[in-house]
């Protein structure tokens, strides 16, 4: 039924269909309590056939959209262990994108990227500095464009095989909200057969990252100020702009907001020139 809520389906990174074979259908209904309880037949007449047409529809989109993965959960227990969910998340994820408040994990970027195939593993773990230009740092802030950011994170990850054919995986994180300083605020990671396009695939994510996905950050500092910082095609003009194409313009909160909305609807614009195919006078 999710795969149907066509809004949710575009925040999604990997779409997995669990499947399952009429006799586990029923095990796990009747197990479980409604109010008003299923009359004899219910099953039979509605939710098998309910089930059905949610599995016809699921497998009409895969059609074209190749985000979405099925996998055939038909048994006799009802309690899946730690191991066969992960195996089934490293078996289905082959880019894993997330955006998200709770505190990021180096060691399951590593467990998601790891493959037998990929001698070489590139992992960058960016963490909050305590100085900027002589000012203490006390934290960061992150608010993130969530539905675009997750879709340039994803085209992002395409890119990245398009340059980089031999990467197998890829995996994008990266937090929101408050970040204290040593804390990890985004963590890039690549596996491929070989180290060099590994480390060279993993370098590309992190610039292109800052670049173009709509993710802003407000440095906190410890005497009581802060400022924003807005990248890549988010912020105004290439005179803030450091060498690797990176705004770092500072802004006072109610001049970054006003600027933020208005850059959504900018990026919004341009990416419909481009579907178009209008080139800008």
């Amino acid at each position: 039924m999710l795969t149907e809520w066509t809004d949710l389906v575009e925040l999604c990174d990997r779409v997995i269909f669990l499947t399952l074979d009429q006799d586990t259908c029923r095990r796990r209904r009747t197990k479980r309590s409604y109010d008003p309880p299923d009359m004899p037949g219910y099953f039979d007449e509605v939710v098998w056939p309910s089930y059905q047409g949610h599995l016809q529809a699921a497998l009409a989109l895969a059609r074209e959209d190749r985000r979405i993965s099925f996998l055939d959960v038909s048994s006799d227990s009802d309690h899946p262990q730690h191991e066969f969910i992960m195996s089934l998340i490293h078996a289905f994820s082959d880019d894993v994108v997330r955006i998200c408040y709770e505190p990021l994990d180096v060691g399951e970027a590593v467990e998601l990227i790891n493959s037998p195939s990929c001698g070489g593993t590139s992992v960058f773990v960016g963490t909050t500095r305590d100085t900027f230009n002589g000012r203490k740092v006390a934290r960061l802030d992150y608010e993130s464009y969530d539905e675009m950011a997750y879709k340039e994170m994803r085209k992002l990850c395409a890119h990245i095989r398009e340059k980089f054919p031999s990467v197998e995986r890829v995996v994008m994180f990266h937090r929101i909200g408050e970040v204290g300083v040593g804390e990890t605020s985004v963590i890039i990671a690549t596996a491929s057969p070989h180290r060099k396009d590994a480390l060279h695939a993993t370098e590309m994510a992190i610039d292109e990252l800052k670049r173009v996905v709509p993710i802003w950050k407000k440095e906190v500092y410890e005497d009581g100020g802060c400022s924003w910082k807005e990248n890549g095609e988010w912020c105004g003009g290439a005179e803030h702009r450091d060498e690797n194409g990176t705004c770092t313009e500072e802004k006072s909160f109610a001049e970054a907001s006003r600027t933020r909305d208005a850059n959504r609807k900018v990026f919004w614009l341009r990416q419909m020139v481009k579907q178009m195919n209008i080139k800008p006078s």
